[in-house]
C-alpha cells in the first residue's frame, strides 16, 4: 500500500453508495489522492476490493455457519491492521446487504427450518 494513501480514506471512496458508485473507482480515487500514480491507485483499489470481498465472505459465514459479527470484525482488523472499526463495519455491512439480497434474510437471523422430503 503506498504510504501516502490512507486506507480508510480510500475505503470511503470505494465503499460509497448512491450515484457516486456509478463513477469509475479509479477516477474517484484520483480525485481523492491527486498526487498518486495510476499504478498506486490500482494497488489501493485492489486492496479495497479484497476488503470488500472479505466482508461478503464473512457475512456468508455469519449467515450460514456459527460465526458472530464480532469475530468477523476481528478477522478484518487482524488481516488489515490499518483498517479502523468504522470501515471494517462498513465492509461487513455491505456483505450483509449482499447476503440479504441473495437469501432474503439478514445474516444474523436464524435460518429457516429445512423440511426433509417425505418418503413415499
Amino acid at each position: 500500500m503506498p504510504s501516502d494513501i490512507d486506507l480508510n480514506g480510500a475505503l470511503d471512496v470505494v465503499l460509497a453508495w448512491g450515484p457516486e458508485r456509478n463513477r469509475p473507482v479509479l477516477v474517484r480515487l484520483k480525485e481523492r489522492f491527486p498526487g498518486c500514480s495510476d499504478r498506486e491507485l490500482l494497488e489501493v483499489e485492489t486492496i479495497c476490493d479484497a476488503i470488500g470481498s472479505c466482508g461478503v465472505r464473512l457475512a456468508d459465514e455469519i449467515g450460514d455457519r456459527d460465526m458472530t459479527g464480532d469475530q468477523a470484525l476481528r478477522i478484518l482488523s487482524e488481516r488489515w491492521p490499518g483498517l479502523d472499526a468504522d470501515h471494517a463495519w462498513r465492509a461487513l455491512w455491505q456483505g450483509f446487504y449482499s447476503y440479504w439480497r441473495d437469501s432474503g434474510r439478514f445474516p444474523e437471523e436464524p435460518a429457516p427450518a429445512r423440511r426433509r422430503p417425505r418418503k413415499k
